[in-house]
């Protein structure tokens, strides 16, 4: 990720989020390896589309349009969007 809008820290603030929410109220050991994998599952596209735009400056996302669109998720209506949290760069017009 490159060192732009301070995205590597934000990105270890999510992480710390979701990992605290996926491991609240684990009590056997056994769980916790199926967590973490619900963890990357989830964490992984979120953080690629980020590492993604931090390539590109503000108005150029259209740059890394056919990138994104590995890393992001088809909603019900048939745009695309964000797989946890709406995001100010997904672009629902791809």
């Amino acid at each position: 990720m490159l060192p732009f809008d301070g995205q590597g820290s934000n990105q270890t603030i999510e992480d710390g989020g979701a990992l605290g929410f996926l491991l609240e109220g684990v009590l056997e050991a056994a769980d916790v390896s199926n967590r973490l994998l619900l963890f990357g599952k989830v964490r992984r596209k979120r953080a690629s589309r980020v590492q993604i735009l931090s390539k590109v400056r503000i108005d150029k996302e259209k740059e890394v349009q056919q990138e994104l669109k590995l890393y992001t998720e088809v909603t019900e209506s048939g745009k695309l969007g964000c797989l946890s949290q709406s995001c100010q760069y997904c672009v629902d017009s791809l």
